[in-house]
């Protein structure tokens, strides 16, 4: 059975060579005609193989120089594999294959292609698993000379035909986990996991934790991401490129510079504006109509490298810093990340330098920045409201009381006259919520939260509190 795919696969039997185990127990003299293939012919004159089955027992380093020596003019000469598709199927890295790979046992014999072009260290001196490719580990295609049955499904980063990164993916939350995700579907390398420290009795685990744990990956969580541990672990994996998605905490450079490629992020805003850890909530208060993701290099500052993909998204009216994120820059960012791995990989990438002349920095956004002056225009009150949701809340004060405003809508904005009312006071109750005076406009507040009662809807509030029209909400911060 696992013959007869194989040769579907390949097209022809005549395509896959084997080594019989009695020739591969041998060292010494070897030449082509040590191959036979699967239908037990010798191969053609000037033939290659596309797959070659090799006995467990066999020194896949010699094998490799013998491949060598037989076709020099498809292997250029330089120190390490070039990883170039051949026949666009299965590849090789210098990743290692754990003792857990399905490829490697005492009774099978693992499938694998050559690669063309590519050259030999100059040792030979390999491990035989070491030149295995780490996706078998999730997606095998491999086959047991004997006795074992060939996997359904190809690894898609073989079927692809491409190179693959020894990556390490930085993340946390449920964007972090979809991202790790969406690089394990894609066949992608992933060589290790970084997380946040566990939180003693969270309520909630960690799903990008979890996911690492369920697939076997290398875990750690250290609570700084500069220390000589997470140095010594990262340099031990041999990374190819970081992949930072949902990160707060800072790299240090030494760190940034133990992979070949150094690092990317995922920042949800169109840099170089609104860098920080904030930028969705700032973007909305200071009334943006677009905003985006950006995937860039990371370096020693803060969201400031060189960006390699930026895709922008619509801001709706009344969209909220919580339903922007989830409902677009959330999923946007999944589908970027994968995106830019592969230009990386295939040398395409861009490296677009941030203009300083746009850029912008603001601060993680906390309760001392979200005050709500009543003076300011009923737009600028709601985009307010709407960035500060669901956290921090947007605040004001009511009978000495703090009282947080969840949700609003601003109403007769564009009547350009003078208040007749004070700012901050109510002036009517209806079933959606109360209306307050502004300094310009109104504003209709629908869900409110406070201590005593938590988040409810501003009409029920209302009734329960007893907040009547002519009351004054207070400003948290004073006009300057």
């Amino acid at each position: 059975m696992a013959r007869d795919r194989l040769f579907k696969a390949s097209g022809r039997s005549s395509r896959i060579w084997s080594i019989p185990s009695a020739v591969a127990r041998r060292t010494g003299a070897f030449s082509s005609r040590a191959f036979t293939s699967m239908g037990r012919k010798p191969p053609a004159a000037g033939s290659r193989p596309r797959f070659l089955v090799v006995p467990s027992c066999f020194n896949h380093s010699e094998l490799f120089g013998h491949l060598f020596c037989l076709f020099p003019t498809r292997y250029p000469k330089g120190p390490h594999f070039s990883c170039v598709d051949w026949n666009g199927l299965i590849r090789f890295s210098h990743s290692r294959v754990t003792a857990r790979s399905p490829c490697v046992g005492p009774s099978c014999a693992p499938l694998f292609r050559a690669l063309t072009p590519f050259s030999i260290s100059a040792s030979l001196a390999i491990p035989a698993v070491s030149l295995l490719h780490p996706a078998w580990r999730c997606a095998p295609i491999f086959a047991a000379v004997t006795g074992t049955a060939l996997c359904e499904r190809f690894s898609p980063s073989m079927m692809a035909g491409r190179d693959v990164m020894r990556l390490i993916v930085i993340g946390q939350a449920p964007f972090g986990r979809d991202c790790l995700q969406a690089l394990l579907d894609r066949g992608e390398d992933v060589v290790g996991a970084v997380t946040v420290p566990d939180v003693p009795g969270a309520k909630k685990p960690n799903p990008f934790k979890e996911l690492a744990v369920e697939r076997r990956l290398p875990l750690i969580q250290p609570r700084t991401l500069k220390g000589p541990e997470v140095l010594e672990w990262v340099r031990d994996k041999k990374p190819d490129l970081f992949v930072l998605v949902f990160v707060t905490q800072y790299m240090g450079k030494e760190v940034i510079e133990a992979a070949r490629f150094g690092g990317i992020n995922y920042h949800p805003s169109l840099l170089p504006k609104y860098r920080g850890g904030s930028a969705i909530a700032w973007a909305l208060i200071h009334g943006e109509l677009e905003t985006g993701v950006t995937i860039h290099y990371i370096d020693d500052g803060v969201d400031t490298g060189d960006i390699i993909l930026q895709e922008s998204v619509p801001i709706a009216p009344d969209e909220t810093t919580a339903s922007l994120y989830f409902n677009k820059l959330y999923p946007l960012g999944v589908k970027l990340v994968p995106e830019a791995i592969r230009l990386i990989r295939e040398g395409t990438a861009p490296r677009i330098p941030q203009d300083p002349r746009v850029a912008s920095f603001q601060p993680a956004l906390k309760p001392e920045h979200t005050g709500i002056d009543w003076r300011q225009t009923a737009r600028a009150v709601h985009n307010l409201i709407r960035g500060a949701s669901p956290v921090p809340g947007a605040g004001t004060r009511w009978q000495g009381k703090n009282l947080t405003l969840v949700e609003s809508a601003p109403v007769g904005e564009d009547t350009w006259e003078k208040p007749k009312r004070t700012p901050g006071e109510v002036l009517e109750l209806s079933e959606e919520g109360f209306t307050v005076q502004t300094g310009l406009g109104r504003i209709l507040v629908k869900r409110v939260q406070s201590k005593e009662a938590g988040k409810m809807a501003a009409a029920d509030f209302a009734k329960s509190y007893g907040l009547k029209p002519g009351d004054v909400l207070e400003s948290i911060l004073p006009w300057p």
